[in-house]
């Protein structure tokens, strides 16, 4: 089964504008091991170079095409700038759950084909058939990131993958059917989940109403939100990138020990924060939004827990 997401992979233009937020602004650390050299390495498959960030147990990893005709190019002619491209879920049993996603009429998306996998390596999972939403399977490599590549503390892991989805029984009906994840009862009870954002205001940058489902995957969740107002943020976003499709990449959401400082810095870099902080209160995490344009493309979320009894 699945245990662990391995990477959030994102598609930029520019690595080195990547490296200056990801490094300079998050705090984080090229893992030089994996990924040497200015231009990291060559993804085959893509053909695209790749830098990789150690986020926890978890990467982020950024991707810059080099032609025209990559899945990844297409991608940047549709969204100039970049964004989130596809989800890594890693798997101690790679060949079952395969078999097991094939089996339910999920397809191979690049090479290699069913016929020449080798039941060892990494596959991405056809858009098509996983909702709209690329999916890369994982094999578990072992890898243990060196103390050297953990940066500088700012953000501790990757707290969720948000995607944006039409419906819940979507959601529901893909990740916890096909893909085989559990939901947080705790949080986000079926059949509803939990409510979030204010009733939408077009005044008021944090009125964005939806309907919240968590789907822990070790360390790391995919979050679901379902918009409740097509005219909030995340109801045009579905519109607009999700389309026949049930579900898109909406943001990615780092975890802060200390979110006054992560804020801080990310200000300091010349990020846009969207709105402000919420006060400290008793029992509500506070969270932090990122627009997208100043975040390679990818909407951001900050998430710090408080605990009761502050």
């Amino acid at each position: 089964m699945f245990r662990q997401v391995h990477h959030m992979g994102i598609v930029v233009d520019d690595l080195e504008r990547a490296k200056s937020v990801l490094g300079k602004a998050w705090g984080l650390t090229v893992n030089r091991d994996r990924t040497p050299g200015d231009e990291g390495v060559l993804d085959p498959t893509m053909n695209a170079r790749m830098l990789e960030f150690p986020l926890g147990q978890a990467f982020v990893r950024v991707f810059k095409p080099q032609d025209d005709a990559s899945p990844m190019a297409r991608f940047l002619k549709e969204k100039p700038g970049g964004g989130g491209f596809h989800v890594s879920l890693i798997t101690d049993t790679p060949e079952y759950d395969v078999s097991r996603l094939l089996n339910q009429g999920i397809k191979f998306w690049l090479p290699p084909n069913k016929k020449d996998w080798d039941g060892k390596s990494p596959v991405y999972l056809d858009p098509a058939t996983t909702g709209g939403v690329i999916v890369q399977v994982w094999p578990d490599d072992g890898y243990v990131v060196s103390p050297q590549y953990r940066g500088e503390g700012v953000f501790s892991k990757l707290h969720h993958c948000g995607l944006a989805a039409r419906t819940a029984h979507e959601a529901v009906e893909f990740w916890v059917n096909s893909v085989g994840c559990s939901v947080d009862s705790r949080r986000a009870p079926l059949p509803d989940g939990r409510r979030t954002g204010r009733d939408f205001d077009p005044n008021i940058p944090a009125s964005d109403p939806v309907q919240l489902f968590d789907f822990p995957v070790g360390q790391t969740e995919i979050e679901i939100s379902v918009p409740l107002d097509g005219r909030s943020g995340t109801g045009r976003f579905v519109e607009r990138f999700a389309g026949t499709q049930p579900f898109a990449i909406h943001h990615i959401c780092p975890y802060a020990d200390d979110v006054e400082r992560a804020c801080a810095r990310l200000n300091e870099s010349g990020m846009q924060q969207i709105g402000a902080l919420p006060e400290r209160r008793p029992g509500n995490p506070r969270v932090g939004w990122y627009h997208p344009r100043s975040i390679l493309g990818v909407l951001m979320e900050i998430w710090h827990d408080v605990p009761f009894d502050v």
